[in-house]
């Protein structure tokens, strides 16, 4: 995995040193790492692996320098397409190729996961989101064309599912504003980004006028910065 250092001012990124990093001073995480996701606290990564059907951990060295693998990698019985944490830190959510979202509950002091329970969701999940208040959970799914979207259990991290928000084809990925009034979902196919308004009580997504709009070329991820005022 390659880590780099953000310079305040302009953006810039520089490769930390002794990056790209092998786990363990020699096992790497595979050929099919699909996802990298940081922990609240910032001192744990975990990266989901299609090719190994594992999700590695990591924890951060001082400075975002050497990564080191927390544990053995936690296998699966498909290849894992994307890895989030809600905000408090306590449970993950993975989806994986035979249609599953998984919960976990982390550890806090190791990293370590521990499965909890997984649920069905749509044909060829891509991405799973947590949206900024930890009581909701989105999967974009590839083959249908839409989002699944779940409440989460605050207790046990366990999913209900709420409903699905169509989308244009083939979504890869999702993102949610730090406000956690929108949510915006990037569609491979035509090229274009489509964007809801989530409902604060229930989760639900509504697109919004003018949704979606074009984003070049087989986009297949999105990303959000700061709040909407």
């Amino acid at each position: 995995m390659s880590a780099y250092a953000i310079d305040s001012t302009s953006g810039a990124l520089a490769e930390v040193a002794g990056s790209p990093f092998l786990a363990s001073g020699s096992r790497n995480t595979g050929s099919g790492a699909r996802s990298v996701t940081i922990d609240p606290s910032g001192r744990f990564a975990y990266v989901g692996d299609s090719s190994a059907r594992a999700i590695f951990a990591y924890r951060i060295g001082p400075g975002g320098g050497l990564l080191e693998i927390e544990g053995s990698p936690l296998a699966g019985s498909a290849q894992f397409t994307s890895v989030a944490v809600e905000p408090s830190g306590r449970f993950a959510y993975a989806t994986d190729s035979a249609r599953r979202l998984s919960v976990y509950r982390r550890d806090g002091a190791t990293g370590a996961l521990t499965f909890v329970e997984e649920a069905l969701t749509g044909i060829q999940p891509n991405a799973v989101e947590i949206d900024p208040t930890g009581r909701f959970a989105y999967v974009a799914n590839y083959g249908p064309g839409n989002v699944s979207a779940y409440a989460i259990d605050p207790t046990s991290g366990a999913l209900a599912a709420t409903g699905t928000a169509p989308t244009a084809s083939n979504p890869r990925s999702i993102a949610i504003e730090a406000s956690g009034r929108f949510a915006y979902v990037a569609n491979q196919v035509p090229g274009n980004v489509s964007i809801y308004e989530v409902d604060g009580a229930t989760g639900a997504l509504a697109e919004i006028a003018g949704s979606p709009v074009a984003a070049g070329a087989a986009p297949r991820f999105v990303a959000t910065t700061g709040s909407i005022e």
